[in-house]
């Protein structure tokens, strides 16, 4: 027979069928939730009221019927409780705040020196997010999590990241616990690109599908979804692919090791190399990645030969990933205008090439949603997945 444990396992799955229904479709009457969920009604009702009574939800009306008694429709409180994200890509910090349905209140991006020491950069965050209740006018007792998502080696069972390649003075910093000791809020942290691909999921309704993200920006990085499921691995580090040798005799990396994915096809890496290229021509530097692209549909020259060779490394990298996990549908996170460039056409090229005699279906390539949006919300959608997480049910014998 079931323990009473189990047995509380339950009571809380049936919550969740709940509020899954309502996180779905919106408002539901009492009936619709029965007929949604198959539970009977003095479950129904008695979950209902619980959960009236934590504010997860809120009476929404009465459902208009052409006779009879109007029933009364629920749906999910949406200025009960909020849920916060950070998403550090240095030198910018993307705040977000969202409701419980994941819709955006409150946004936020500073840049900082880069240069920033790990101490500096703690008291950053802490700062943004005192300025962001303060501004929005929530009491930090309503955020029910927040989701930090950082370009760094991470260790999800210890909820540190050990380091952060791009600032040398953070070793085994206890950022989470910084926070909550400073704002009374629990951060969770995260790889950077693992929470990034929870807002292509949402975006693309990948709910249920098996995709792999790919994160260009000041690092390159990789989230592996398995049947809509995030894939981890062990510690929160699978399919670091920016710091994957592609040289034995290539530049050190800031990690300490030689030859990085990274080293050639990242944004710092397109800047660093277009400069190089432009000095030696006459022309202005750049200063963002994003101004390379820019010149490149403009057809500059050195900015083509940059961005295709960077566009290539990147496509065999991703080759491998296709590989390594058999799946075929890729998200790229890429500037906007990169389809218009060399980098896209090359980053084909080099999928392709890298699946000669191994592909056994076309890839898809789409480009990703989450640079249109503030990338903090990816923070908020893993705090939220958690909250609205699945209880598993356990039958001891």
């Amino acid at each position: 027979m079931p323990t009473s444990n189990n047995t509380h396992v339950l009571r809380s799955a049936n919550r969740h069928i709940v509020l899954m229904s309502l996180l779905e479709r919106g408002s539901l009457t009492v009936e619709d939730i029965m007929r949604t969920t198959r539970l009977s009604r003095p479950t129904v009702l008695q979950i209902l009221k619980e959960l009236m009574q934590e504010q997860l939800i809120t009476k929404a009306g009465k459902q208009p019927t052409e006779a009879g008694r109007q029933p009364t429709l629920y749906t999910i409180h949406n200025q009960s409780y909020f849920a916060m994200g950070i998403d550090i890509d240095l030198p910018d910090v993307h705040l977000a705040i969202s409701n419980l349905l994941g819709n955006l209140v409150y946004s936020h991006t500073q840049s900082l020196n880069p240069d920033v020491k790990a101490s500096g950069l703690a008291n950053i965050l802490v700062e943004l997010i005192s300025r962001a209740l303060t501004e929005v006018g929530i009491d930090r007792s309503s955020i029910i999590g927040l989701g930090l998502g950082i370009p760094a080696i991470v260790d999800t069972k210890r909820n540190i990241a050990p380091r952060i390649s791009q600032v040398p003075t953070w070793i085994d910093l206890d950022i989470a616990g910084y926070i909550y000791e400073q704002t009374g809020i629990h951060a969770f942290v995260h790889n950077d690109v693992h929470l990034l691909g929870l807002i292509e999921r949402k975006q693309h309704h990948l709910q249920n599908e098996s995709f792999i993200y790919i994160a260009h920006r000041s690092g390159v990085g990789s989230a592996v979804f398995i049947d809509g499921k995030l894939y981890d691995g062990s510690y929160g580090n699978s399919g670091t692919l920016g710091h994957t040798c592609v040289d034995f005799n290539g530049p050190r990396c800031e990690c300490g090791n030689v030859g990085c994915l990274e080293m050639y096809c990242s944004r710092r890496a397109i800047v660093q190399q277009y400069n190089d290229l432009a000095s030696g021509k006459g022309l202005s530097p750049c200063t963002q990645c994003s101004q390379v692209f820019v010149r490149s549909c403009l057809d500059d020259p050195a900015a083509n030969e940059v961005l295709a060779k960077a566009g290539r490394i990147l496509g065999v990298g991703v080759s491998n990933l296709i590989k390594s996990f058999d799946i075929y549908h890729i998200i790229l996170g890429s500037n906007p205008n990169a389809v218009n460039t060399p980098f896209y056409s090359s980053f084909m090229k080099g999928v392709n090439d890298g699946l000669s005699g191994f592909a056994f279906c076309p890839v898809t390539v789409e480009l990703g949603t989450a640079a249109s949006s503030n990338s903090g919300l990816a923070g908020s959608y893993y705090v939220l997945s958690n909250f609205f997480n699945e209880p598993s049910l356990r039958v001891h014998t």
